[in-house]
Order: C-alpha cells, then sequence, then structure tokens
C-alpha cells in the first residue's frame, strides 16, 4: 500500500523489474544528485526489484534473492539500518530474507521469506515496542500472509487468515472495539480475512468469502465512516481494496475498478469536480489488473 506518502513508488504484485519513483525528494531518495523534486519516473536502484514500498519519505525495496535495501528519511529507524541517519542511496539492509515489506510514517514493517513478522521504526507504531527500535526485530511466533503500514497504524493477517491491528488508535482503526492504542499486534474478531489496506485513519479488509469491511474514520459527504469494529461494506464482492489518505479503490469481482471517498483535485479519476464521492463509482468501462494510490494520486493498470 501507497497510503498517504509524501512520494510514490510504483506498487507491485508477484514480479520481477527495475524500481522507479517520482515525487518528494527532500533527502535525495529519488535523485541522489540533489534534493529537488522528480516529476517523472526515474530508476532509482540498480538491483532488480519484486517488491517495494514508500513510507513518509523512505523506501523499502526486496530484490530478486529475497534481501531489503531501505534508504530515505530515518529520523525513527524506519529504514532499518541501525541508525537514524538520512540516506539518499539504496543500502542492504541485515541478512534475512523477505516476501513482504511495507512503510508508513517513520516506521515499517516486513515479513521474511519463513513467514515471520517484524517491526522497525517509531515507538508505539512498530508492533514491537513502545520505544523506537532501528533495526528489523521479530514480532512474536506467528506465521504471516501479509502486512500494511497506514499513517501511524498497521494490519497484518496470518497464515491461518486470521487479522491483526496495531498502532494509533484514535478513530478506531484497529477494529477492535476501542479507541486505545496498542503497541504489539491485537486480534480483531473472528472473521477469516484474505487481505487488509491501512489507510489514514481507516481500515479495509476483504474476508475470505470476498466481502468488503471496513472501521475507523473515513470522511465522506454527506456522512462520514464510523466505526471501531469491522463494518461490512455494502452486499459485492471484491478481490482487492486499497486506501490513499481518505481515498479507496477497489477492484470486483467483475474486474473493473470502482473509486469512492476523497477526490480533492480529481485523485480519483471519475472526471468529477465534487470534492467527495459517497459511493463506489466505476472508474472506467475497462477491467482493472491492479490499483494503488497515495496521498495525492492514483494509479491503475487495465
Amino acid at each position: 500500500m501507497m497510503n498517504g506518502r509524501l512520494l510514490t513508488i510504483e506498487k507491485t504484485k508477484e514480479i520481477l523489474g527495475d524500481l522507479y519513483g517520482c515525487g518528494h525528494n527532500g533527502q535525495g531518495q529519488i535523485d541522489s544528485s540533489n534534493t529537488n523534486p522528480v516529476k517523472s519516473f526515474i530508476k532509482i536502484i540498480e538491483n532488480k526489484c519484486k517488491r517495494a514500498a514508500a513510507g513518509y519519505g523512505h523506501i523499502l525495496a526486496i530484490d530478486e534473492i529475497g534481501e531489503l535495501y531501505g534508504w530515505g528519511y530515518n529520523n525513527s529507524g524506519q529504514v532499518g539500518d541501525n541508525t537514524d541517519v538520512h540516506s539518499s542511496l539504496p543500502h542492504k539492509i541485515g541478512t534475512l530474507k523477505w516476501k513482504d515489506v511495507s512503510g508508513g510514517n517513520q516506521h515499517s514493517q516486513g515479513i521474511t521469506e519463513d513467514g515471520y513478522l517484524y517491526g522497525w521504526g517509531y515507538g508505539g507504531r512498530n508492533g514491537y515496542s513502545s520505544s523506537s527500535i532501528f533495526v528489523p526485530t521479530k514480532i512474536g511466533t506467528l506465521k504471516w500472509k501479509m502486512v500494511s503500514c497506514g499513517t501511524s497504524h498497521s494490519a497484518g493477517i496470518t497464515d491461518t487468515g486470521d487479522l491483526y491491528a496495531w498502532g494509533v488508535n484514535s478513530n478506531g482503526q484497529l477494529g477492535n472495539g476501542s479507541t486505545t492504542q496498542r503497541n504489539t499486534p491485537t486480534k480483531i474478531g473472528t472473521l477469516k480475512w484474505k487481505t487488509a489496506d491501512a489507510g489514514g485513519n481507516s481500515t479495509f479488509g476483504i474476508t475470505e468469502s470476498d466481502d468488503l469491511y471496513y472501521w475507523g474514520y473515513l470522511h465522506l459527504s454527506p456522512t462520514p465512516l464510523e466505526s471501531t469494529i469491522p463494518v461490512q461494506y455494502g452486499d459485492s464482492k471484491w478481490k482487492s481494496i486499497d486506501l490513499g489518505y481518505g481515498q479507496c479503490l477497489g477492484i470486483g469481482m467483475d474486474g473493473y475498478l470502482y473509486v469512492w471517498g476523497n477526490n480533492i483535485e480529481g485523485k480519483l479519476g471519475i472526471g468529477s469536480s465534487a470534492n467527495y464521492i459517497a459511493d463506489p463509482v466505476k472508474a472506467r468501462s475497462m477491467k482493472c489488473q491492479f490499483a494503488a494510490c497515495g496521498e495525492g494520486a492514483s494509479f491503475a493498470i487495465f
């Protein structure tokens, strides 16, 4: 996911290719020769990559042999190199092999090839401790199939389909029926899940029966979505969901992309001048293979 990020990185499925980036470049993390904004995609790491994640100014990438690289803003250890020093160049993080990685606002989460969850960065968000940690640190003994960092919270699904969440919870975005912060993974309900995506102040997830649920706070007009527990969103079936900072992109079981939520500056891509779209709208008449969004933009492969 690329929720609320200050820069945009192409998010991939399980594919292999060159990693390109653009946008905010305050530490030279996109173009190490300067700190000016990068307005067109440029190649940013020599290694072929199979996964990449953009946090609030830091970048994480998994190369073709499963090694993790990090760079960019690092004030809370979110790069994972055992320092708090910003870096403009990708450098290898530890010796573990990785299959998934996600970046948030000063925190990072990753899953190793053997299925274990690791966290690093800002205390209370990293999933391990109320204190900041500067290297990837193993969280418990559960095995995981995916993890998603939001702005200041995270959600993950174990290999048995159980949903866990942790971090800031001021809007009920963890889904555990409270607004109390949880510093370590907390199990959410009894449903079985296939994916979840953490956004700004909300989280959406898709169950193993392909139903879409939401929790937390999502500003819609005229009525926002608000809940401290997962609530089913309509009766449609869904393949995927991706949240930005207030906008939602979902691919239905019919293969079409549907968008709703925050549309300021037209980031839902439907040609509307409305600031908010309350209900899912088909974005195009073409079927969609992949969709992702950041704070101010959305992307899709048709």
